[in-house]
């Protein structure tokens, strides 16, 4: 019997160790991928921003539907008065839609409201960490170039990239413009 008692307490005491230690482990903080990517991604689309003479302001306590702004100076170094909003997205695994017409991505209606009704122009640009290269669209124009109506979106929209939108020192001196 007293055999018996010990394997039980035995067992017991791996078992509470073993629980302890998971429970440990799973309360720590974690830098995931995702977390990786995010920042990559932001310093891929700000390095760029900067090779062309303008400023990237990054709005870093809460993300209420906007990454940062990009404000636009020219090329003697004074500004235009010319802010553009900026909204990222970074993966690892970028789709191409079925007819190859560009990158997916999928957007809530509740950021659309806000993107569309900015008085500033919305720049959504794609990340791919993998071969770090961003894609962009100007999300106002696109939604007009389509006739899409927010009316119309029940809660998500799916947008195509196109992959000849490279986010670049050449696409940002066209923006200024």
């Amino acid at each position: 019997m007293n055999s018996i008692n010990l394997k039980k307490d035995q067992l017991y005491l791996l078992l509470e160790s073993y629980f302890e230690t998971k429970l440990i482990s799973t309360m720590k903080k974690l830098r995931t991928r995702q977390h990786i990517i995010e920042d990559l991604g932001l310093n891929h689309n700000e390095r760029q921003i900067l090779l062309t003479g303008n400023i990237f302001r990054r709005f870093k306590d809460y993300d209420y539907g906007y990454d940062g702004q990009m404000e636009t100076f020219d090329d003697q170094g004074e500004a235009v008065n010319n802010t553009i909003m900026v909204q990222l997205k970074s993966t690892d695994s970028i789709q191409l839609s079925p007819k190859k017409e560009g990158y997916i991505v999928d957007l809530s209606k509740r950021d659309l409201e806000l993107w569309l009704t900015c008085p500033y122009p919305v720049l959504l640009i794609l990340y791919d960490a993998k071969k770090e290269i961003a894609y962009f669209e100007d999300l106002q124009t696109y939604f007009n170039k389509n006739r899409l109506l927010l009316k119309n979106v029940n809660k998500f929209v799916r947008v195509n990239l196109s992959p000849k939108s490279v986010f670049n020192v050449t696409a940002i001196q066209q923006l200024k413009k």
